[in-house]
């Protein structure tokens, strides 16, 4: 494999955010996330913390991010208490992200 060419499946195949349809499908992906029975191990009452669809649009961009990577953790990881821990550290650095980029 070429060393400058990211592997299916990683990180690097985050969808480009800044584009609205992106946006718009990270969206219902994290809806159809919440909307998961308790009983499903891909099931995370804490993503709902990390919806983005209200924020102003410049905030979007930023927000985006992490909820992207907090699907990837909760789809790639078994629910267990530090996936539990990885994801409030992740909404902490989400929500100072946020304030960090207002005006």
């Amino acid at each position: 494999m070429n060393g400058d060419t990211p592997q299916q499946g990683t990180i690097h195949d985050a969808p480009d955010i800044a584009d609205l349809e992106a946006r718009r499908a990270l969206t219902e992906h994290l809806q159809e996330a919440l909307a998961r029975p308790s009983t499903d191990p891909q099931s995370e009452p804490m993503l709902r913390f990390f919806a983005f669809a209200h924020l102003p649009f410049g905030l979007q961009g930023v927000s985006a991010w992490f909820a992207d990577l907090a699907l990837f953790l909760v789809e790639s990881l078994p629910r267990n208490p530090e996936r539990t821990v990885a994801l409030r550290k992740l909404l902490e650095a989400k929500d100072c992200a946020v304030r960090a980029a207002l005006p």
